[in-house]
């Protein structure tokens, strides 16, 4: 069997081609797919994310997805390296009432699935600055931890800091030099 088309398909699985893009006119699909795919992993939280949820009620586009779309495409385009705490404070910056937990899985969760497209298909060619990729926090990674932390809903800037400082310490010898992302891909 055909190597790189089981990896294909595993991404294909992994990060589905959104149907429903057409709504969206994307630009770039696949980075369009990683932030959609993103979205649905901060959806698993939809009953406590109530902020998050609202901007997406009744209406065919999720507004802080489409943010982050739009401004991963800008800093692409423009050759600027993509990292967790730019994207993570921009839509903070952009949209301060939502909850924390879901900005920072949303922005890992994709920057997740770009690493993903860029080093298996080479469907994302955006640079990705992997030494400042966080780890995307939710309940696996919280349970992986030594120390009982917030849930990641609940989440709020300091607390995450100090849980992707925590994550650090965790990563095995010939890592640390890596971004914390590594812990997720290790640890799912």
């Amino acid at each position: 069997m055909n190597r790189e088309i089981m990896i294909n398909f595993l991404v294909k699985t992994a990060i589905p081609i959104n149907v429903y893009k057409e709504n969206a006119a994307p630009s770039v699909p696949r980075v369009y797919d990683a932030v959609w795919r993103a979205h649905r992993d901060v959806l698993t939280g939809r009953f406590q994310l109530k902020e998050y949820c609202s901007l997406g009620k009744g209406k065919k586009k999720h507004l802080v997805t489409e943010a982050l779309y739009s401004h991963i495409v800008k800093l692409g385009q423009s050759g600027q390296n993509l990292s967790s705490m730019e994207l993570i404070d921009f839509l903070h910056g952009e949209f301060p009432d939502i909850e924390f937990g879901a900005i920072q899985k949303l922005v890992n969760m994709t920057l997740k699935y770009l690493l993903i497209l860029k080093n298996t298909t080479g469907e994302c060619d955006y640079e990705i600055d992997e030494q400042n990729c966080h780890c995307p926090i939710d309940s696996v990674i919280l349970g992986k931890l030594s120390q009982k932390h917030t849930s990641w809903t609940k989440l709020g800037e300091k607390e995450y800091l100090q849980i992707q400082t925590e994550i650090h310490g965790l990563l095995p010898a010939g890592y640390t030099d890596s971004g914390n992302i590594v812990f997720d891909f290790q640890q799912w």
